[in-house]
């Protein structure tokens, strides 16, 4: 029997623009990477661009 990892997660519930969420869509459709993958990925590489800039 295959073992799964259980990530540590919490859970968020958020709006946004819709042509942003459409974009966001048919990327995740494409390259068949998940959504939320996708949203974690861009919102570390933002967070790390922003955080380092307050740091200087």
């Amino acid at each position: 029997m295959k073992k799964t990892k259980k990530k540590d997660i919490v859970l968020r519930s958020f709006s946004m623009d819709r042509s942003l969420g459409e974009r966001l869509d048919e990327y995740s459709d494409e390259t068949r990477i998940p959504k939320t993958a996708i949203v974690e990925m861009a919102l570390e590489e933002y967070l790390d661009k922003v955080c380092s800039k307050e740091k200087e």
